[in-house]
């Protein structure tokens, strides 16, 4: 009998299937079961895997989940380092065609090379496989595993962050709100720049509503964190009162915070600033933040920040913000007629007119009223109030 080289049987059989018509399906998938087992070698192996996913055939799906728990089986029998660096391309050359076909029966699979082999490239390509295969149930363990990685590099930074990369793209894909805090976190994380980068791209595809982890973010973290929490909610598809939560949230911490320090305050006043203009932006109403919006603008050292507030309690409507700005007009009015007069202060003034003007509301008459029969007022500040009057009859 004469004896074939493995070798020779592989390279015969990859030619076979190359004339396989793609409607014989059992016939490629019989073939594509051969050349695997025909392989005794990890190189022969190797060679299979990429005969076989060269094919672009994906009715080889099921074979190559099959090879890559084979060749989790044999780790033990390879423990030369080039042969363990063999095995583990081996296992990403069979990963990367599983999840460009979204072969989601092999997601099990992916996930025993993420727990069994220590190669970083083949854990994160295993990631990238089941987040390209959309396997939901595994976004809860890849951002454990993520979360994990933030805290800090171990003995192998660079492999690291070539996991944090494909957790990353994992949870980009897979889209469920559990992984947008700790990719929010990889974002500023201590990795490289193409890590932060690809987080920092990943996280408005995450999650459409991402509210429960910014609302944590918000509440607990730095400063600079939360005004990147929130600026990424309001930018979200998040609802209308969902993003007015968070609003909320963070206009709350912008005025209990206590700064330590010039730079804290600056950040404060950012924070502040982004929760005011989402308010007006949304077309806020209730009346349920009057008493912020008015500590704000009672607190604030800047025209800007007072002037938001007055939009803000305009964009409000309510008769608390009407009460509001009468009140704030009033007050104004009041120090002009004791002689107290600048140009900020008639900033203020038309500010809160135009505003008053806003709500209208027949509660903000009388301050109009006031502004309008001050002749301590600049002719534009008196001709806004008349208008403003008018328009409430």
């Amino acid at each position: 009998m004469i004896r074939i080289p493995r070798a020779a049987a592989l390279a015969a059989l990859a030619l076979f299937l190359a004339s396989v018509p793609p409607a014989a399906a059992d016939e490629s998938i019989f073939v594509y079961r051969r050349i695997y087992r025909y392989a005794v070698t990890l190189q022969q192996k190797y060679t299979s895997i990429a005969t076989i996913g060269a094919s672009e055939d994906e009715q080889a799906a099921p074979v190559l989940a099959e090879a890559i728990e084979d060749l989790l089986s044999l780790q033990a029998n390879y423990p030369k380092p080039s042969d363990k660096e063999l095995l583990a391309r081996a296992v990403r050359e069979a990963l990367a065609r599983l999840g460009a076909w979204r072969y989601a029966e092999a997601a099990p699979t992916a996930w025993s090379v993420v727990e069994q082999v220590a190669e970083p490239l083949a854990r994160a390509e295993a990631m990238m496989a089941i987040g390209s295969m959309r396997a939901v149930e595994y976004a809860p363990k890849i951002a454990t595993l993520l979360r994990n990685l933030n805290m800090g590099p171990s003995a192998d930074p660079e492999g690291d962050g070539r996991l944090a990369y494909g957790a990353v793209l994992a949870l980009e894909k897979l889209r469920d709100p559990v992984g947008f805090a700790p990719v929010f976190f990889a974002s500023e994380g201590w990795y490289a720049k193409r890590v932060r980068d690809v987080a920092a791209r990943a996280l408005p595809n995450i999650a459409a509503d991402p509210t429960d982890p910014v609302l944590e973010i918000v509440r607990l973290e730095s400063l600079d964190r939360k005004i990147k929490a929130l600026d990424l909610e309001l930018g979200s598809g998040a609802s209308r009162e969902r993003k007015l939560s968070v609003v909320a949230a963070a206009l709350s911490v912008s005025v209990d915070y206590v700064a330590r320090d010039r730079l804290e305050l600056a950040k404060k006043a950012e924070l502040r600033r982004l929760a005011l203009r989402g308010f007006a932006a949304l077309e806020g109403d209730g009346g349920a933040l009057v008493p912020l919006f008015l500590t704000v603008h009672r607190e604030a050292a800047e025209v800007e920040d007072k002037v938001l507030a007055m939009q803000a309690l305009g964009v409000d409507g309510s008769e608390a913000a009407a009460v509001a700005l009468r009140d704030i007009l009033l007050e104004l009015d009041a120090q002009q007629r004791s002689g107290v007069s600048d140009e900020r202060r008639e900033r203020l003034a038309k500010a809160g007119i135009q505003y008053a003007r806003m709500t209208a509301s027949a509660t903000v008459s009388s301050a109009l009223v006031a502004v309008s029969t001050n002749d301590g007022w600049s002719n534009s500040v008196i001709a806004l109030a008349k208008e403003a009057l008018a328009a409430l009859k």
